[in-house]
């Protein structure tokens, strides 16, 4: 296995059933020369979202905008804080809105978005 980041070839063997307190499948996920992630970034959900009051998630919107946010959550409600919201948040009823939209970008519907704990990767439409 080689790291994207450091270009370090490494092997690991993990064994997955000694990785009861995690998902990670008995794989590494971070390289174990520059600590970088070994995987694509993934979408968080709503709920996931809710949970991360005060810290930075990276935003993309079905109309091609992205960019950085803090996640704030008041009385249960989501919002983002960042240089396009101020506590306000695009509609939840959309997030996750994948469709083949010619309008859209990132393979989101035009009106869709996601939120990832970074940047992902791979730069859509």
């Amino acid at each position: 296995m080689s790291c994207e980041v450091c270009k370090n070839y490494f092997s690991i063997q993990y064994d997955k059933y000694n990785h009861t307190d995690c998902d990670c499948g008995g794989e590494a996920k971070f390289c174990p020369e520059c600590g970088e992630p070994l995987t694509e970034s993934q979408p968080l959900t709503l709920e996931q979202l809710r949970e991360m009051d005060g810290q930075p998630v990276y935003i993309r919107l079905g109309d091609g905008d992205q960019f950085w946010a803090l996640v704030t959550v008041d009385n249960g409600e989501l919002g983002l804080l960042g240089e396009c919201y101020d506590h306000e948040c695009p509609d939840k009823a959309f997030y996750g809105m994948i469709f083949n939209d010619p309008a859209g970008h990132f393979g989101l519907h035009v009106l869709g978005w996601l939120a990832y704990t970074r940047k992902p990767e791979r730069d859509g439409k």
